[in-house]
């Protein structure tokens, strides 16, 4: 066969047998040298993402050869220690709600009326063993009529990464990761979802995340400037796609 180019056939498995017979061999030593011999060798790959049709000038190798020379003269400070995460707390919620109806089923199902005017299934099952598993359904959609489809895809998301008002990305994702629960928040053309999960002794911290994301939803401006700027990478990109070029063509 062609693509075999006269060379003899190895699988897939005996590859990684061989894999796994050199990598007790190699040391870190043999992986400074090779990257050191890497960095030095004189042929260089200077590699260029432009977003659509933006105007860019190439740099000359001259150019490029001094830019690796200041590189090469910079004293670089030790990379900085890791600071200690500080996990934020949420303020412990002192209002409460009222049941206004309550209705039994079978397989210990129970639906209750709220005053608000929201309804909650409540499902007993064995199978869930010592697991909570939330499940919260709006008709916020974002093609709600109310909305801007685009305007609340984004936003929904921003919000989702971001958390509770002050916190940031990150104070999101460790806070979750020391209370073991997960929450996540996902957007439909018809409806808006929350899902969580938690341990049955982490469910007072599960329904805290859940009220403060409900009424006290924050936007880290970092995800925020994230979020926008891979939009305006996707719509760039976009503007010169063949399917898009096709559709110009046609509505011109």
């Amino acid at each position: 066969m062609g693509w075999l180019q006269s060379k003899p056939y190895v699988s897939a498995q005996q590859i990684g047998r061989d894999a796994l017979t050199l990598l007790p061999t190699i040391t870190p030593q043999d992986v400074n040298r090779h990257l050191q011999r890497w960095l030095a060798a004189s042929d260089t790959l200077v590699q260029f993402s432009v977003p659509g049709n933006a105007p860019f000038t190439l740099p000359t190798v001259m150019a490029i050869t001094t830019e690796l020379q200041k590189a090469r003269a910079v004293n670089l400070a030790p990379a900085p220690l890791p600071l200690a995460k500080v996990v934020p707390e949420l303020s412990v919620v002192t209002t409460t709600g009222k049941r206004t109806a309550v209705q039994h089923f079978p397989q210990q199902v129970e639906q209750w009326q709220l005053a608000n005017g929201d309804r909650v299934v409540y499902l007993r099952t064995p199978l869930a063993r010592d697991k909570f598993y939330l499940s919260s359904y709006s008709n916020a959609g974002f093609m709600a009529k109310t909305l801007t489809p685009w305007q609340a895809q984004i936003g929904s998301q921003i919000v989702a990464q971001s958390g509770p008002q002050g916190w940031r990305a990150e104070n999101l994702r460790d806070w979750k990761q020391a209370q073991a629960v997960s929450f996540n928040v996902s957007q439909s053309a018809d409806e808006l979802q929350i899902t969580g999960q938690s341990t049955l002794t982490q469910v007072q911290s599960l329904f805290q995340l859940y009220h403060a994301m409900n009424t006290q939803a924050g936007i880290d401006a970092c995800v925020m400037k994230d979020s926008l700027a891979s939009l305006m990478r996707q719509r760039a990109n976009r503007s010169q796609s063949a399917g898009d070029l096709r559709q110009r063509e046609v509505t011109r």
